[in-house]
């Protein structure tokens, strides 16, 4: 399957989205779809264009690329598309009148996208006009709406509809399709992304070809796929997805040393630390007492274990300062666990 269409189609805040946009078409409505920086836009408007074939084979779709017109306002754009029939087209005529009384477009969605800002007031306008005359064709515009639409014209707002768990759940998915790596380097990496690329789905899917890299060097390859973004910004998303991931395994870690020592941990029990905290279970102790009754010879772990709480220790005093983890650091926990 392609990521597009598991994106479109299998993830649910976007299939939510693709089917109001058919459905908004095929009750003869005028949807227009604000979603900045649309992933996979392309395979979008084919989606919605076989869904609404699907049912209404009479309709057919004309796909208006805008980006590389000057001026090219609602009246110009229909003239391209036919000349002819919108030859003896006079402004003292409403233009959606004039376009009823010649059938023209008969059936048609055309599709635009791409214009300039300044041009979304007139396709609103042709838009309502259109949707109260009743006219036989339909118009989708992507964009942002400049006012709220009345009637058959219906704004589909990609924020409304798409969330951090459709992200999620996309990258989770492309990312458990690379069984080269272990579940633990699996379950960081996905949450290393959906940090990184949150409501990106698209730069998402071109990082999990480099997933590798992620592992060795995560800032730098942040910077690589987020041009816009600054290396403070990019530490900070690593650290986020360190504490999701990481921090859990290091208290895993913890909680198997107690059991492993559970003998000689419970002689230092009862205790309080500096701060007047008390403490009565063994698993309740933290890593610092941990390395504090070590050290004095108050507490008897195994040489393995000792160790262990060298590793572990440093690993969360860093995540616990908003530092992060280096490359070995991650792959010792990874591997721990």
């Amino acid at each position: 399957m392609e990521h597009s269409e598991l994106w479109w189609k299998h993830t649910f805040g976007p299939a939510k989205l693709l089917h109001e946009a058919a459905e908004t078409l095929l009750s003869g409505g005028h949807p227009w779809v604000n979603y900045p920086n649309m992933p996979w836009a392309a395979e979008f408007r084919d989606h919605v264009k076989q869904m609404v074939e699907e049912k209404n084979a009479g309709l057919s779709f004309e796909f208006m690329d805008l980006r590389e017109e000057e001026n090219l306002d609602p009246l110009r754009t229909l003239r391209s598309l036919d000349g002819e029939g919108m030859r003896y087209y006079m402004p003292s005529v409403a233009l959606e009148k004039y376009i009823q009384q010649k059938n023209l477009f008969p059936n048609t969605v055309i599709w635009v996208y791409g214009y300039a800002d300044g041009e979304s007031e007139a396709w609103l306008k042709l838009s309502e006009r259109c949707a109260k005359s009743k006219t036989a064709f339909r118009i989708v515009c992507e964009g942002t709406l400049p006012a709220p639409g009345s009637g058959r014209v219906r704004s589909l707002s990609g924020r409304e509809y798409v969330s951090r768990f459709d992200s999620l759940l996309f990258i989770m998915s492309t990312v458990s399709e690379r069984l080269d790596f272990s579940v633990e380097q699996r379950n960081y990496l996905s949450t290393l992304l959906n940090e990184m690329f949150t409501l990106n789905p698209e730069a998402a899917n071109e990082a999990v070809s480099d997933l590798d890299g992620f592992l060795r060097e995560p800032v730098a390859l942040g910077l690589r796929y987020l041009p816009g973004c600054d290396e403070a910004e990019v530490s900070r998303a690593v650290w986020r997805a360190q504490v999701k991931a990481i921090f859990p395994l290091v208290e895993q870690q913890r909680l198997r040393i107690i059991e492993r020592n559970l003998k000689g941990i419970r002689g230092i029990l009862p205790f309080s630390d500096n701060y007047g905290n008390s403490y009565t279970r063994p698993e309740e102790i933290e890593l610092r007492h941990l390395v504090h009754y070590t050290s004095t010879g108050q507490a008897f772990l195994s040489e393995a274990d000792q160790k262990l709480l060298g590793i572990l220790h440093p690993m969360r005093n860093k995540l616990a300062h908003l530092i992060v983890l280096e490359k070995e650091e991650v792959e010792q926990i990874l591997t721990l666990s």
